[in-house]
């Protein structure tokens, strides 16, 4: 007996008020102690499975990356159809862990099937990558695979204009080929970052049937572009320690031309797409200030891309997008400030001068812009 046919006879009777069943109760809210707990109970569970698979193998699971290859594939494959089944947040940790297992054990085994050449790995990985970003619906194994998809990008670039011997320590310092650096910084950074700009500012994919796959590569993106940058800064330090010389007008204004042209394209951009319901006069002016400020933080290119980031979230309603633009923003900031091969009394004066000027800009722009409905 259905429960509407339960209650119209309850009601015949006049045992119940109503004929009608009352309808079902949305489903408590799991709170998030019982998730951390599932989620740990479904790592773990994924842990001993792969342990088990290792122990049952022996010396093929180590020694044959073909057979090391298949395996991971399966395992990915298990975890994109336990993320497209229904269930709990249990299986949801354990498909993530099966699923992340299987990623590594691909991209491992491919790195042993190409002997370890970086322009050849860089590009399995990312194939590898982007496809389980494709197969695999949970969001968080998409967020990640989308970070190694942008992060193998990087690389590839790196390797191909630097040479395959473009390591860790190559990139932080490289002796060859510095005219070359520009452009692979350029390149790596280029697609992630103006693809972020793109995605967050076209509000036409977020209500179609793409939006589960685009929001966690928009964020993806999006982190990749700010840690992008952050090596940015980490490898002009470096080169500033080996006392190599960028050649230039200035070492201090072209320490990161390429990272810096990428961002201010990511600012242009941004304030372009954000001011297109103005006039065409108030348009060009906070295309002036974009302008000028990317004049004033050409050594710290990553203050034009938070600056971005910072209206894009203030401009879609992303509080997240905003808090981390804003992290990010101070970061660049300080350790700019702290690489400034000045004493703390001109520092001092720049945090002044730097203070007023964008005060009085404040004050400035928005009589410039006008009021009106769409001055906002």
């Amino acid at each position: 007996m259905t429960p509407e046919a339960l209650f119209a006879r309850l009601h015949a009777e006049g045992l119940v008020d109503s004929p009608f069943a009352p309808a079902p109760e949305a489903e408590a809210r799991v709170p998030w102690t019982v998730r951390a707990l599932l989620g740990v109970t479904g790592w773990l569970g994924a842990l001993f499975f792969i342990g088990f698979l290792a122990a049952l193998l022996g010396e093929l699971w180590f020694d044959s990356p073909a057979a090391l290859l298949g395996l991971g594939t399966l395992a990915g494959l298990t975890s994109a159809a336990l993320a497209r089944s229904r269930g709990g947040e249990l299986r949801a940790q354990f498909a993530l862990a099966l699923g992340l297992a299987g990623l590594g054990a691909m991209c491992i085994a491919a790195a042993e099937l190409l002997d370890f050449r970086a322009t050849a790995v860089a590009i399995a990985t990312g194939a590898i990558a982007g496809t389980v970003l494709w197969l695999n619906r949970d969001p968080v194994h998409r967020f990640l695979c989308a970070l190694l998809l942008g992060g193998a990008w990087m690389a590839l670039c790196w390797t191909a204009l630097l040479g395959e011997d473009a390591y860790l320590d190559r990139i932080f310092a490289p002796r060859g080929n510095l005219g070359r650096v520009p452009l692979a910084e350029a390149l790596g950074l280029a697609p992630p970052a103006l693809g972020a700009v793109w995605l967050w500012l076209e509000p036409r994919w977020r209500a179609g049937a793409l939006a589960a796959l685009l929001e966690p590569l928009a964020w993806a993106l999006t982190l990749t572009t700010l840690v992008a940058l952050g090596w940015t800064v980490l490898t002009g330090s470096a080169r500033a320690a080996e006392g190599i010389e960028i050649p230039g007008l200035a070492e201090a204004w072209l320490a990161a031309p390429g990272s810096g042209a990428v961002a201010a394209a990511m600012l242009g951009w941004t304030v372009w797409r954000l001011a297109g319901p103005l006039a065409p006069r108030r348009r060009g002016l906070l295309l002036a200030a974009a302008a000028l400020f990317v004049a004033l933080t050409l050594p710290a290119p990553g203050l034009a891309a938070a600056l971005a980031l910072l209206l894009i979230g203030f401009a879609t309603g992303e509080r997240l997008l905003t808090a981390l633009a804003v992290a990010f923003l101070l970061a660049f900031g300080a350790a700019y400030y702290y690489a400034l091969a000045l004493g703390l009394l001109a520092k001092s004066l720049a945090l002044a001068g730097s203070g007023m000027a964008l005060l009085a800009l404040r004050r400035v722009l928005p009589r410039l812009i006008g009021g009106g409905s769409d001055a906002h």
